[in-house]
């Protein structure tokens, strides 16, 4: 019992380690040089809580229902509350839908860059833990900053660079065997 307690005491502290020098790693990529934070910097850690929802709950429910079915029921559910704030006046609706070509562009958009996004996740993460399926997930600032660098030109600073080795080390953490 008490081997087991500790065990467990180790992935937690692990876990928990992992977040802070993940979350560490994205402050030293997303905060600008004289490290004032903006307005965008505040709604991407009210997404993060988001996402962090969303992982605790998908870990909870692929357990009783297919991944598939997951996911239309997230998309469903997504696009009848986006028609219902439309309908309400919540939201303007977009006149662009209705321009040549449009309706392709946001077919790609939805099906290919959102759903089976949103699909891979829910699948892979039903095969691993959640606590490392999210710190895996914030590397996505990594590979943003590697993009913006590569292609729009954007100098790699020293900061970049500890806010990778940072992110790398997260990783590692929570991928470590607790002992």
């Amino acid at each position: 019992m008490v081997i087991s307690i500790v065990y467990l005491r180790g992935i937690i502290s692990k876990c928990v380690a992992a977040a802070f020098i993940a979350i560490l790693g994205i402050g030293l990529l997303s905060i600008r040089g004289d490290l004032t934070v903006q307005t965008g910097d505040f709604l991407t850690v009210i997404c993060g809580a988001g996402l962090a929802l969303h992982i605790i709950f998908v870990d909870k429910y692929t357990r009783k229902t297919d991944p598939v079915v997951l996911t239309a029921l997230q998309f469903f559910f997504a696009n009848l509350i986006s028609w219902l704030c439309i309908l309400a006046g919540q939201i303007p609706f977009p006149m662009q839908v209705f321009e040549p070509g449009m309706a392709g562009k946001m077919l790609y958009l939805g099906i290919f860059s959102t759903m089976a996004g949103f699909l891979l996740q829910i699948v892979c993460q039903k095969r691993i833990n959640p606590n490392v399926a999210s710190v895996l997930l914030t590397t996505e600032a990594v590979f943003g900053m590697l993009f913006s660098v590569l292609l729009l030109h954007e100098r790699f600073t020293a900061r970049m660079f500890a806010g990778c080795v940072c992110m790398l080390a997260a990783v590692l953490i929570s991928e470590l065997k607790a002992q």
